[in-house]
């Protein structure tokens, strides 16, 4: 059987050892509204993407697509220049520890990010 994905140019360190692993052809885009539109297309069989992006376009019906696996490993963080926005860093996490404790962050992510 011929699988084709798609996946963007910042998801190689993903994609490309599992298209291996597995054995189908990856097609690289430089645009995620590309990549949807190859795969509503039917010119790819599906793509790679940030669960919290796909999440977020399924649950706003941008796209009717279904989040077929996850990756357990992926995690997304908040920077700073190194040194600097001390007083945001703090309080950035002092707003993240708050929202996670009394269950606001759950409620966050299952309303808008749709798997």
């Amino acid at each position: 059987m011929f699988i084709q994905l798609c996946y963007l140019v910042s998801e190689t360190t993903f994609a490309s050892p599992v298209s291996e692993k597995y054995g189908f052809e990856l097609t690289v885009v430089e645009q995620t509204t590309i990549m949807y539109e190859m795969v509503k297309n039917g010119e790819v069989d599906g793509c790679f993407e940030d669960i919290p992006v796909v999440g977020y376009k399924i649950a706003s019906g941008q796209v009717d697509f279904k989040i077929i696996h996850e990756d357990p490993s992926g995690q997304y963080g908040f920077a700073v220049l190194k040194g600097e926005n001390q007083e945001l860093l703090e309080a950035f996490n002092k707003g993240l520890a708050e929202l996670k404790s009394n269950g606001g962050y759950d409620e966050i992510v299952n309303k808008y990010i749709k798997k």
